[in-house]
């Protein structure tokens, strides 16, 4: 600003912290400051800590805000004085008149509070571009990716799903891992291929997310992939394997899970018979004594070593529905089962 303008805006602001509001000294302050325009805003930030005129102050603030005059109120967020930090920090929250994804290229700046960037940006979270937040996350430092990461877990979306697939490919574990939390949040056929890719990751705690993801989605899930990491030899990989199939309850799982229950490791299955002690109704009992027409010998061993692997209420009572089926085969498999 110039030398001049800089006069007029302070002689200005005197006057009108001098003033009686309303008054006409007050309204000739007023639009002195208003014409002097976003030269005087510097002026007027540095009178915020004056206390009894703080309204009319940042009233004048909030008329001078847009996206050509933001760096303003950025560089204010740097003060040292708390009063002057609070008061920006107040405006920027509530009023929608400049591009609050222009904040995002300051997230790294340490003279900025982090507490106050996150009120700042939940507070215009629904103006904000999931995309454009989840890129700033490979380019940004520690303490910015919480910020972001925050943000995130309020807006994440559809349109979010390509910048967080690329996250997902990141050298920390810890972000890949955060990355498949928030897509999580996203029930898609894209975010659950997602997730496949993923559940083969070296990280156990990505190994995890990803499986814990695939646990929230609604869409189809293929329980042929999924019931391999029953073969897991870390425990909480298995477990979520586990609790994956369980909760899809596919009745095409107990045909994947004949070969497993022939795995040489008692760990392994002892996983299969837990799956197939709770998802086994009259569809899936109905395919595995299916399998015995095999024409695999093989086959049919190994479908008749699960049969055997298997119990409790569900089972039984899914065998004595079989006697009423329509096949021959399966009412006598049923009969033979039962009087074992």
């Amino acid at each position: 600003m110039g030398l001049l303008k800089n006069y007029k805006a302070n002689k200005a602001i005197d006057i009108l912290l001098e003033s009686e509001p309303g008054s006409s000294e007050s309204i000739e302050a007023i639009n002195k400051i208003k014409n002097i325009g976003d030269s005087s805003i510097g002026n007027l930030i540095d009178a915020i800590p004056e206390g009894d005129s703080l309204a009319i102050i940042e009233k004048l603030l909030v008329g001078f805000l847009t996206s050509h005059s933001l760096q303003y109120y950025i560089d204010a967020l740097t003060d040292s004085d708390n009063r002057i930090v609070k008061s920006i920090m107040v405006i920027l929250a509530t009023h929608h008149t400049y591009d609050v994804n222009k904040l995002l290229a300051v997230i790294d700046d340490p003279e900025i509070p982090k507490n106050v960037l996150v009120h700042i940006l939940l507070a215009r979270k629904d103006d904000l571009s999931p995309a454009l937040v989840a890129r700033m996350i490979a380019k940004s430092d520690k303490g910015g990716r919480q910020v972001l990461f925050r943000v995130l877990d309020e807006i994440s979306n559809e349109s979010a799903i390509e910048e967080l697939s690329k996250l997902t490919y990141h050298e920390d574990p810890n972000i890949r891992q955060i990355a498949l939390r928030l897509l999580s949040r996203i029930d898609t056929n894209q975010t659950r291929d997602i997730f496949y890719r993923c559940i083969p990751d070296s990280e156990r705690m990505v190994r995890v997310a990803a499986l814990s993801g695939l646990l929230k989605l609604s869409v189809h899930i293929d329980p042929k992939l999924i019931v391999e990491y029953l073969k897991d030899r870390d425990l909480a990989t298995q477990s979520k394997a586990i609790e994956l199939l369980i909760k899809m309850n596919d009745p095409e799982t107990v045909s994947y899970l004949i070969d497993i229950l022939q795995d040489d490791s008692e760990f392994v299955r002892r996983a299969a018979v837990e799956v197939l002690n709770e998802i086994c109704d009259q569809r899936s009992i109905k395919a595995l004594i299916s399998t015995l027409r095999d024409k695999d010998w093989w086959v049919r061993v190994r479908a008749a070593d699960a049969l055997g692997s298997i119990g409790g209420p569900n089972v039984v009572n899914a065998i004595f529905s079989l006697m009423s089926d329509e096949d021959e085969f399966l009412r006598r498999t049923a009969v033979e089962i039962l009087n074992l």
